[in-house]
């Protein structure tokens, strides 16, 4: 038979290191040789999890194979579990493989050649692989938390204005690390906090307003530009005032334990947070319609930047006098990020409605 090889590795470092990889690869050749059946084409997912995640190239996988012009007449995988580690998407993509006559094959598992048997025991083999993913994730939950617990930084990127280091009274054991103050970073997120407080004479300054700031004086969050979302989600990080939250952004809430308060060193006093958190506050959007819905403004959700591709959004002129339409970026980052030109809105505006009037609102095309 001419089949079709799915490999898949779970984590960007194996993808990166080529563990797994190269070794299912191997055994799925051995195992069709001994076989006399031939790989015709690869399906590789690099660093995607079977069980959470989406896997472009299993999709296409199963698209090609249910597809009329289909260039294979089956699947190889090194194991089941390197086909899906849930039962819902395991058993969906069996039915609609079975409908197309595609058999699917595993290197590690001998399942019988009777179709109702094989069906009950990779039932089984897939129940079993859910259920050691899920057992796999509450470990290393359960070690997050415990780290956590401890006050020690648990990974990912650090927060702005910090960075790990293995902590000291580890050394000669388990060496765990903690967050410091990144002293150059730390400058920064002072005067963004700054800014947010009293602004530069004493009237404090808005998200899109710092941001401009520090892109315009070339401060840069670790080589990239600043925007209204990084900006918020600094002035609103308890890490400044010495309260880091691990597990609040869980994908799936852990039904035995709540966030945890890591202790770090502080680079913002508790008034000056506080205070910053009422005045964005204060200010957020009271509705939650989308913009373009509530905006008294036609365009608004509808026009982009001709240059950059982004939204353009209604801006003030001459005190309030006068409103026009404007590249968003150059509202967020720096006005000469792009070259879009700023349009006056009721002239835009009411060349739209014309046309609007002349070419759609026509008897004919009514």
């Amino acid at each position: 038979m001419e089949l079709a090889a799915y490999i898949r590795v779970s984590t960007d470092k194996q993808a990166a290191e080529n563990d797994s990889l190269d070794g299912q690869r191997r055994k799925i050749l051995r195992w069709c040789e001994q076989r006399g059946h031939t790989v015709v084409k690869y399906y590789v997912e690099a660093g995607q999890s079977a069980f959470e995640g989406r896997r472009p190239n299993f999709e296409r996988l199963i698209n090609d194979a249910t597809s009329s012009d289909r260039s294979f007449d089956g699947i190889v995988v090194y194991n089941y579990s390197r086909f899906s580690r849930k039962m819902v998407i395991q058993l969906t993509a069996q039915e609609a493989l079975l409908k197309s006559g595609i058999a699917l094959f595993s290197c590690s598992e001998e399942v019988p050649d009777d179709p109702a048997l094989a069906g009950f025991m990779t039932t089984i083999i897939g129940a079993m692989n859910e259920m050691q993913s899920q057992q796999n994730s509450r470990t290393v939950i359960d070690r997050l938390n415990d780290t956590a617990s401890k006050g020690y930084f648990t990974g990912a990127p650090p927060p702005f204005g910090y960075h790990s280091i293995v902590d000291p009274k580890t050394e000669g054991g388990p060496r765990k690390k903690v967050l410091v103050i990144k002293a150059e970073e730390a400058e920064v997120v002072r005067y963004a906090f700054d800014l947010a407080y009293r602004g530069t004479s004493g009237f404090p300054y808005g998200v899109k307003k710092i941001a401009t700031v520090l892109n315009e004086k070339g401060i840069t969050r670790r080589g990239r530009m600043w925007n209204c979302s990084h900006v918020h989600r600094l002035l609103t990080d308890t890490s400044y005032i010495g309260e880091r939250v691990f597990g609040k952004n869980r994908k799936r809430p852990d039904p035995y334990q709540g966030p945890i308060i890591v202790p770090v060193p502080a680079i913002i006093s508790r008034d000056v947070f506080e205070h910053i958190q009422r005045s964005l506050k204060s200010r957020a959007p009271s509705s939650t319609t989308a913009k373009g819905l509530r905006s008294p403004s036609i365009l608004t959700g509808l026009l982009k930047c001709g240059t950059c591709g982004c939204n353009m959004v209604v801006n003030t002129g001459k005190s309030g006098r006068y409103e026009y339409y404007k590249c968003s970026h150059k509202i967020k980052k720096t006005v000469r990020i792009c070259e879009c030109p700023t349009i006056r809105k009721d002239q835009l505006e009411s060349r739209i409605l014309q046309t609007i009037a002349q070419q759609v609102l026509t008897k004919a095309y009514i």
